[in-house]
């Protein structure tokens, strides 16, 4: 069993489009759509919530994760990431990935980019917003998105 999507307390879907009259597909606000959803499942979620449910509070607690206030931490309080860095910014950072804590202040792309500028002068330039596309667990992000507990974040430049 794959460890639980989590953290995802505030994500709404922003738009749904019919797939002909067998599916419809799920746009959410935090950049997922790559689910297309048929009559079938939906009313097979809506059924079966309250043990979906459960199955999944099970699954947070089995890898050590919790829901909180719109982000999930471990279990010690402190927030650990996969940082994975492209290219040139593998480069500047002198590794092509690491794990890491991150401080409380640190909550989504935005904040994690102005923290990661802070490294030093390689790494304001590098960093800079538009110098640099961020993926969040292999999608692509927005300065918005929220950094959880066991993420992984990507950083690919972005083209000249």
């Amino acid at each position: 069993m794959d460890k639980p999507e989590h953290g995802k307390e505030r994500v709404n879907i922003s738009r749904i489009e019919p797939q002909g009259t067998y599916a419809l597909r799920l746009y959410f606000d935090d950049g997922h759509d790559t689910g297309i959803y048929s009559w079938g499942t939906l009313h097979e979620l809506g059924v079966n919530y309250e043990k979906n449910w459960a199955d999944y509070l099970q699954r947070l607690d089995k890898y050590n994760l919790h829901r909180g206030e719109g982000r999930a931490i471990g279990a010690d309080g402190k927030v650990i990431i996969k940082l994975v860095y492209f290219i040139e910014l593998a480069k500047v950072s002198g590794k092509d990935e690491e794990e890491m804590e991150i401080p409380g202040s640190v909550t989504n792309v935005e904040t994690l980019l102005a923290w990661m500028r802070k490294r030093g002068s390689k790494w304001k330039e590098a960093f800079a917003d538009d110098r640099v596309q961020v993926t969040v667990n292999k999608q692509f992000s927005e300065p918005y998105t929220l950094i959880e507990h066991g993420d992984e974040v990507a950083f690919v430049p972005r083209p000249r």
